[in-house]
């Protein structure tokens, strides 16, 4: 709909699509008994997400966040999530963190491809002898870390007498329905995260043209979002192309001609 009016497209751009996830009410909402063929809306705007906002993290407690924080993972692996409380505190939620996304810029897929894949990656960890953590987590390496999910496994199941086979409830006798580790939350999406690789060897633009045709033919409607570095063989040179979509309308952009100090690799992350 935005690019079909000319005059939102020659005075805005799309920055990026922020999603609000309630915490108390996602799971439910998510895991909510549908007619076969009916959207799974919590999931569609998870998978849409840039940028998520975990809001009323204050009115459950750090299980249930948790637990959350899994099932968005399971949807959409790439997305940025920030924990807030806009109703009580939304001083604590700065603009800069809202707007400046760029989700759609070429340049900052070119960013995250020069980090060696499209999907994030997990931050190596300091030594123990680096490690200067204040939160109450002893195995926990980060400096000055105050996050309330930073939790020690280890000491939470020996100090753990809770009955209600959550082994990081530290509640005695705890008998609350909620309080359970993550489910398998196949069984309520089928909405996933795929990334797609193909190292050392540019390719067949035709072939891969084709390829992409066909899925959006065929799968157009699940193809929730997808964004890609190709490398593709051209008139003996190898090219480096950003393409992003979103269903049936995709983007193919030329960047340049692939580095010669970087190794060949084309990658595509499909949300669907």
């Amino acid at each position: 709909t935005f690019d079909l009016n000319p005059m939102m497209n020659r005075y805005c751009k799309i920055d990026g699509i922020l999603t609000v996830v309630d915490s108390v009410h996602f799971l439910t909402q998510l895991r909510r008994e549908r007619p076969d063929g009916a959207v799974n809306e919590p999931a569609q705007q998870v998978a849409f997400a840039d940028k998520v906002l975990l809001n009323k993290v204050d009115a459950v407690d750090c299980c249930k966040i948790s637990e959350t924080l899994a099932a968005i993972r399971s949807i959409n692996s790439m997305v940025p999530i920030k924990k807030c409380s806009i109703g009580k505190r939304p001083n604590e939620l700065p603009l800069d963190e809202l707007i400046a996304i760029d989700s759609f810029d070429a340049t900052r897929l070119l960013t995250q491809e020069a980090g060696g894949s499209l999907l994030p990656q997990k931050k190596q960890e300091k030594s123990p002898d680096e490690a200067t953590s204040s939160c109450d987590n002893s195995g926990c390496k980060k400096k000055n870390c105050n996050d309330p999910d930073c939790e020690d496994k280890a000491a939470q199941q020996a100090t753990s007498t809770s009955t209600c086979g959550n082994s990081k409830c530290k509640k005695k006798d705890c008998s609350d329905p909620d309080c359970k580790t993550a489910p398998q939350l196949e069984k309520h999406t089928d909405i996933g995260t795929m990334l797609l690789e193909m190292e050392d060897a540019p390719l067949d633009g035709q072939r891969f043209t084709a390829f992409l045709q066909k899925i959006m033919q065929e799968r157009s409607i699940d193809l929730y979002r997808y964004k890609g570095i190709l490398a593709v063989r051209q008139k003996g040179l190898i090219i480096r192309y950003v393409l992003q979509g979103v269903h049936d309308v995709s983007e193919l952009t030329f960047s340049s001609e692939w580095p010669a100090e970087r190794p060949v690799k084309s990658q595509v992350v499909i949300i669907g």
